[in-house]
């Protein structure tokens, strides 16, 4: 009898250990979950604050223009396709006649990336934003420019980037959005040079006549400041601006 009350509070304690051990790791489990949450909340409301918040920035006066990163320019163009990371079908957009005459360089208006990863999480947020909430086929630009180097096709040289009958997009028009948001600060050297380089690339296998004419999306659609003041400024110096539509 004695020997029994000892083998069954043996058996007592074990579970009591048992259950403490579980309830520690459940309870560490759910640290790391809300822990997750919580930084995909943060992030996601950023992006979605950057992008929605409106586009009533003063279009004159003095602006503090501060370069984003030291970097160095990309010698050679890498173009990821959005499609494969994504794992979804191309977007069925009406195609672009080409060569085109106009390029449209835009901005994301979202938090920037220099990292692949980074990038391709960037660009899967942006296409959940723009195909569920702003009920679009696509994001609406033709390629995605990241602080990593890389160009990320999205429409590319054969499709529209925008099917809507929305000022600025035709079959003639080619968009270059920069991932990020360029209010007040410039792209890095590595970014910029990534759109030169589409823009050559473009030019090379005839996408893109050789009278092409570069402007800003604020200047077709006066309703934004998209690609920002501070990148606006730059573009203003590069060949093919045109001051006016």
């Amino acid at each position: 009898m004695y020997n029994n009350d000892i083998v069954g509070s043996r058996e007592k304690i074990s579970e009591e250990r048992n259950s403490r051990s579980i309830i520690k790791g459940v309870r560490s489990h759910m640290a790391i979950i809300i822990l997750g949450l919580i930084t995909i909340i943060a992030f996601t409301s950023m992006n979605i604050y950057l992008m929605t918040r409106g586009d009533g920035i003063e279009k004159s006066g003095e602006i503090q223009i501060e370069e984003i990163i030291h970097t160095m320019p990309e010698k050679e163009l890498r173009i990821v396709k959005a499609a494969d990371f994504l794992q979804i079908k191309p977007s069925n957009l009406p195609k672009l006649s080409k060569p085109v005459e106009k390029i449209v360089i835009a901005h994301t208006n979202s938090v920037p990336c220099f990292t692949e990863e980074d990038c391709e999480r960037q660009v899967s947020f942006l296409h959940a934003l723009f195909t569920e909430f702003k009920q679009k086929i696509n994001i609406p630009f033709n390629f995605l420019i990241g602080g990593d180097g890389k160009a990320y096709e999205i429409s590319g040289w054969n499709s529209q980037a925008d099917s809507s009958l929305q000022r600025g997009y035709d079959n003639q028009t080619v968009y270059l959005s920069f991932i990020g948001n360029f209010d007040k600060i410039i792209p890095s050297i590595r970014q910029l040079s990534v759109a030169k380089l589409l823009i050559s690339e473009g030019l090379s296998n005839n996408y893109i006549k050789d009278s092409y004419k570069l402007f800003g999306q604020c200047q077709l659609m006066g309703s934004v400041s998209s690609p920002g003041p501070a990148l606006y400024q730059v573009i203003q110096q590069w060949p093919h601006w045109q001051a006016e539509n």
